[in-house]
């Protein structure tokens, strides 16, 4: 394979893992689900 290609490549899986992340922890992060009573945070 050329260096060409490679470069390419690298520059390509670069861009998708910096998409993926933007996405999973900027664009739609996790929202806390709150499972106690009350609002003190014991988790009763």
């Amino acid at each position: 394979m050329s260096e060409l290609f490679q470069n390419i490549m690298i520059g390509i899986i670069g861009f998708l893992a910096i998409v993926f992340l933007v996405r999973k922890f900027v664009w739609y992060p996790k929202k806390k689900n709150s499972k106690s009573c009350g609002s003190d945070g014991c988790g009763c």
